[in-house]
């Protein structure tokens, strides 16, 4: 006689987030997170924290946000248009970091680093051959000396990505 194994039950922890509803799009996030809209933009931020930096070999302090998310719908005759348009150079097997899958579509990512005030990882979603959804998460904690807050925990930038539907 074999007694059954229970199956653990997979807690979601997104399962009380609030829900973004966009044209296209929808996603969650936590309620600790701020939603702004600007035009077709939206903006996924955390309550502003104060970080140091050196400036001329003395300390500043400066105040940021330390998750920064900004989506953005994109059209072009292509998609290699479109990430031309955005990125500003040539899209090819060989100019991006990585790729991922968002909502189920494909999406290519490339980190900016040095350049850059705010730590950068530019993705940019595939929705059709003429659609493409602009996402990019800035990371001030990379380039400011930010004490431990919400960000630490990389898992909430990735569960809010996780939760990603296209409606269109």
């Amino acid at each position: 006689f074999v007694t059954p194994t229970p199956t653990p039950v997979v807690k979601d922890e997104t399962e009380n987030w609030k829900t973004y509803k966009g044209k296209t799009y929808e996603f969650k996030y936590h309620d600790l997170l701020k939603i702004t809209e600007e035009n077709s933009k939206v903006s996924v931020t955390s309550s502003p924290i104060i970080c140091t930096t050196s400036v001329s070999g003395s300390a500043k302090e400066v105040t940021v946000s330390d998750i920064d998310i900004t989506i953005e719908p994109k059209k072009g005759v292509s998609f290699e248009n479109i990430w031309k348009d955005v990125f500003g150079f040539e899209f090819n097997d060989k100019n991006f970091d990585g790729a991922m899958s968002i909502g189920n579509k494909n999406a290519y990512y490339f980190f900016q680093g040095a350049e850059s005030v705010k730590y950068r990882k530019a993705i940019l979603v595939k929705i059709d051959t003429t659609k493409a959804l602009e996402l990019n998460i800035y990371s001030p904690g990379v380039v400011y000396n930010c004490k431990p807050t919400l960000s630490q925990n990389q898992n909430l930038i990735d569960q809010i990505l996780g939760t990603f539907r296209f409606t269109q």
